[in-house]
Formats: structure tokens, C-alpha cells, sequence
């Protein structure tokens, strides 16, 4: 496809295409979907432990850093061994 039909490309909405971005909502979205998950479960350790092992699976790299901080800003007072072994264990897979 030349050069002139790929600036011109639009979503449906008539948004301008930009590569990248539905990617990245999409991962936005999980990341949020998460954060909601694990503040439902901060109940209870064992489930807190298997949603958050989840929940590192399923966001992006750049998105785990900020699952991360958020999660030990949220709960460290609470699971901060169990947030820093989670990650640690991902970091290296």
C-alpha cells in the first residue's frame, strides 16, 4: 500500500489511524481490570496471591512496572511479600 493511503487510513469513527493504539487501550483496559479484580480479593491472601499471578500474565511488560508500584502503594501495607515474590518470579520467566 503506498505511502499517501496509509496517512490517509481511518478507524470507523474517522479517528486517524495510529499503529500502536488499540494495543495499547487494550492493555490499558487490563491493567485496570486488574487493579479492580485485586481490590475486590485484598481480603483474603490466597486469593489476593492468585488473582495478582493472573493479573501480571495477562498485562504487558511496560504495564507490570505500573502494577507493581501500584500495587505495593495499595496494599504493601498488607502483602508486601507476596507482591515483591510475585513479581520477582515473572521478572525471570
Amino acid at each position: 500500500m503506498p505511502k499517501a493511503a496509509l496517512s490517509s487510513t481511518r478507524y470507523t469513527d474517522g479517528k486517524p489511524f495510529q499503529p500502536g493504539t488499540e494495543m495499547k487501550e487494550n492493555g490499558r483496559k487490563m491493567l485496570e481490570l486488574s487493579q479492580q479484580v485485586l481490590q475486590k480479593v485484598s481480603f483474603d491472601p490466597r486469593l489476593f496471591r492468585k488473582e495478582l499471578m493472573k493479573a501480571v500474565q495477562w498485562v504487558g511488560a511496560r504495564d507490570q512496572l505500573l502494577l507493581k508500584a501500584w500495587c505495593l502503594a495499595t496494599f504493601g501495607h498488607l502483602y508486601r511479600d507476596v507482591i515483591v515474590e510475585v513479581f520477582q518470579h515473572s521478572m525471570r520467566a
